[in-house]
């Protein structure tokens, strides 16, 4: 499937989402009115996924090359449900400072492409360039975007920068991100990381659970930054804040892999 498709699958699939106010999670045994809409959510794992639904009278199937459609009788039950999941949309909004702006989304990233359309369009002409460590950069040079980051798209485990020619405020709607489904990469020297959760964590808590080793740096754009010394964390950066990009040195000669801990988890292992 080329890419249009790809974009135009996941758009349609967001705006199901986005535009279905009183879109809740059908319990076993739930029956569906006459005309109502169902939406199957699966996970974007690659597996395979049944929902299976009894009915009173056949079903009718119909059907484009890009949106299959299942349009069932009245009075349908749903009997089994392993395939839906909630779907709690939240927004993000992004304040931007005129200059550079550390950001990273805790929205949740289906398709990184479509992630970066949506935050190219309201960005609109407020922005100058977005650019990440690994990725490359695009830049807005008036009239369309251009850059190798427009072949990557975004990553909730990435930190981006955001050169803007004005202040200005970027709201970004979609799923919320779990922050501790994601592996990030610590390679040695410095790493631009993202930080996906849509609540705040002191740093203390969020790395419980990583090995750090002395000499680490963790440093926030605005809050300043933490060090590690073998054996704590201190300095001025206590608290990772939703949305804000990080920046981590390690002091290691290896690759490490991150995953941010919750202040639950902090504390069970602490208190053992």
């Amino acid at each position: 499937m080329n890419k249009q498709k790809q974009i135009t699958k996941c758009l349609l699939a967001l705006l199901i989402i986005l535009f279905c106010d009183d879109l809740v999670v059908a319990q076993v045994g739930t029956p569906i009115k006459p005309s109502e809409n169902v939406c199957v959510i699966c996970p974007n794992d690659g597996q395979t996924r049944n929902a299976v639904f009894t009915t009173t009278t056949p079903a009718n199937i119909g059907e484009t090359q890009d949106v299959p459609n299942v349009l069932l009788p009245d009075h349908a039950l749903l009997i089994n449900q392993d395939a839906c999941v909630a779907a709690s949309i939240i927004t993000q909004t992004l304040s931007l400072v005129q200059g550079w702006n550390w950001f990273s989304l805790y929205v949740k990233v289906y398709d990184p492409l479509l992630m970066l359309q949506m935050l190219e369009e309201n960005l609109g002409e407020n922005v100058e360039m977005i650019l990440s460590m690994d990725d490359g950069m695009t830049a807005f040079d008036g009239e369309e975007w251009f850059g190798d980051l427009d072949d990557v798209g975004l990553a909730n485990t990435q930190m981006y920068m955001i050169l803007t020619n004005a202040a200005c405020t970027v709201e970004m709607e979609g799923e919320p991100a779990n922050v501790t489904d994601y592996e990030i990469s610590i390679k040695p020297g410095w790493n631009w990381i993202g930080f996906p959760s849509a609540e705040a964590l002191g740093v203390v808590d969020a790395l419980a659970d990583f090995a750090a080793g002395e000499g680490d740096i963790l440093l926030s754009q605005d809050n300043g930054l933490t060090s590690y010394d073998g054996e704590e964390w201190f300095g001025d950066l206590e608290t990772l804040e939703p949305g804000v990009g990080l920046m981590y040195y390690s002091s290691s000669s290896e690759t490490k892999t991150l995953v941010y801990s919750t202040a639950a988890k902090a504390w069970v292992k602490r208190k053992e």
